[in-house]
């Protein structure tokens, strides 16, 4: 063992402290609405083709949005209305900047979908 062993574990310990966020509050949220009710996770009906996404950065910053699908998705297009960039989140993840004081009306969601099966889709930043 080292003589810097216990300093390199301290020092990692207040590194993992400071990119933690102090609370709830601080962390971006990714939601649908419905009934202007906000959630987190929603059902819709097979034949919803496009879903507005709600973003609320909660402090200025880059951020990724991933998916993870089910099923046989034709594709999963989230289209960013600030900026008007288009991504197939099927084939890969989306990388923005946001700020705090940014309308949190953010994404609209296309969905085109294999009608006779159940589908999945989760999105995380």
């Amino acid at each position: 063992m080292s003589r810097y062993t216990a300093e390199i574990e301290a020092l990692q310990r207040e590194l993992a402290e400071l990119k933690r966020p102090r609370s709830a509050k601080e962390i971006a949220e990714i939601y649908v609405k419905e009934d202007n009710r906000r959630y987190g996770i929603l059902n819709f009906e097979n034949d919803v083709e496009e879903i507005d996404v709600y973003f609320d950065a909660k402090q200025m910053g880059e951020y990724t949005i991933n998916a993870i699908t089910g099923c046989e998705y034709q594709s999963v297009t989230l289209v960013d209305l600030i900026t008007g960039n288009e991504t197939d989140l099927l084939a890969s993840s989306y990388t923005f900047k946001s700020m705090t004081n940014e309308s949190t009306a953010r994404f609209k969601l296309r969905i085109e979908r294999d009608k006779e099966n159940e589908n999945y889709c989760f999105f995380w930043t």
